[in-house]
Formats: C-alpha cells, structure tokens, sequence
C-alpha cells in the first residue's frame, strides 16, 4: 500500500492498492481469498525485492551496567530484572 506507514521501500501500484482496498472490504471469505490472489499476481512481477523487515539497533551502555546481554531479537528479552548497575 502506497501511503501505509511501514511501506519503508515506498512501493507503488493503484491497480495494486485499489485491490488492497476491494480485499480488505469484501465479507465473502472465499472472493477475499481470490482478490488476494489477484493482488499478489499483479504486485509480485512489479517488484524485484520486497523488503519485509529492516531493523537497526545500537546498545551504549557503562562498564558498570552488569548482566546485560543485547537479544538478537528486537522485541524479546526486554525484561531487565536480572541487570543492575555496580556503584563501585
């Protein structure tokens, strides 16, 4: 979708908006499935790569911050009860 927030390559098709749009609006499982299909068939050949996740993440911390690990994951390991910071 052309104006969507997370559209971070700035893709752009109507004729695959416009489908987006009918899909996202039809009650009848089995035309929404076949608007979807439609709609991959028509967005797929337009586009060399479609970028699905990009992240960038930079960790400072202090030599006395303690048993802090960065997670490979952006949305795990967020609970920091086991880091403590060393006043010494």
């Amino acid at each position: 979708i052309n104006q969507a927030p997370r559209n971070y390559s700035e893709l752009s098709s109507p004729e695959v908006d416009d489908l987006f749009v009918k899909q996202s609006q039809t009650l009848d499982q089995k035309q929404r499935i076949a608007l979807v299909k439609d709609m991959q068939k028509k967005a797929l050949p337009l586009y060399g790569k479609i970028i699905l996740s990009w992240t960038l993440r930079r960790w400072v911390t202090s030599s006395r911050v303690k048993n802090f690990t960065a997670h490979v994951g952006l949305y795990n390991n967020n609970r920091r009860a086991d880091v403590w910071v060393d006043k010494t």
